[in-house]
């Protein structure tokens, strides 16, 4: 069965509306181990070091790049999603068909090309992030001492709440009784890092519904305005 071009742009709008609650989810898991980070489970810890049963003090300094990358992600996912809505809504008539309007056409593809790309590059760069991130310790984290004997653990937001928190859960039990927000917050930020996978795959099916129905659309123009119209073309169609 021959596929119009009608058709692959009904279909997407599956992964436009996929993208939509992609960003939408991934906001929401952001803000949700953000606050669960700052205010539940406390950055500065104090601990006995059992050599020298003195006490440490720890801060650990969360690393942005990871999480700000996985925010541009999101949101140039939402971007991607309002452009591909309004190239659907330009692209669906039927006169778009005519020949004044080949500037059109290539504009709102162009657009949707440039916005789903980007959001491709951004995930990617999200999800890059979360590993070139990592510290060379056994936490994944970069850690210091400074004169004072402060003990800085410069980590991500995933490894503080995976690796660093778990290990101290105990402390953190007595001291702010939020024992259950390090596994949330941990599988919450571990989920935000594998949304860019799916935020990537999204993208490219963004990309190619859209190439896909421009091409077919291309071939199968002249059918739908008449073949006269073949004779007049001087531009190739995108």
């Amino acid at each position: 069965m021959k596929m119009d071009f009608e058709t692959l742009l009904r279909l997407a709008l599956i992964p436009t509306y996929f993208s939509l609650t992609l960003c939408l989810i991934t906001a929401i898991l952001i803000t949700h181990y953000w606050l669960l980070g700052d205010f539940f489970t406390k950055a500065y810890l104090t601990i006995i070091d059992p050599p020298s049963q003195k006490k440490v003090e720890i801060f650990i300094d969360f690393l942005p790049p990871a999480t700000d990358a996985a925010i541009v992600s999101a949101s140039t996912a939402l971007i991607a999603t309002i452009i591909a809505i309004i190239a659907w809504y330009k692209l669906r008539r039927s006169s778009m068909d005519l020949e004044v309007n080949l500037p059109r056409r290539r504009f709102w593809v162009g657009f949707v090309f440039l916005t789903s790309t980007a959001n491709f590059a951004s995930a990617f760069a999200a999800l890059v992030l979360h590993y070139t991130q990592k510290g060379p310790d056994a936490y994944g984290c970069r850690t210091t001492t400074d004169a004072s004997g402060i003990v800085n653990m410069a980590c991500t937001r995933e490894m503080a709440a995976c690796k660093v928190m778990p290990a101290m859960i105990d402390i953190l039990e007595k001291k702010s009784g939020n024992k259950w927000a390090v596994p949330l917050s941990c599988n919450e930020a571990v989920a935000v890092k594998w949304f860019q996978l799916i935020i990537m795959f999204n993208a490219i099916a963004l990309f190619g519904m859209f190439a896909l129905q421009a091409w077919v659309r291309k071939q199968t123009r002249g059918e739908r305005v008449g073949a006269y119209s073949k004779d007049l073309l001087p531009y190739e169609e995108p």
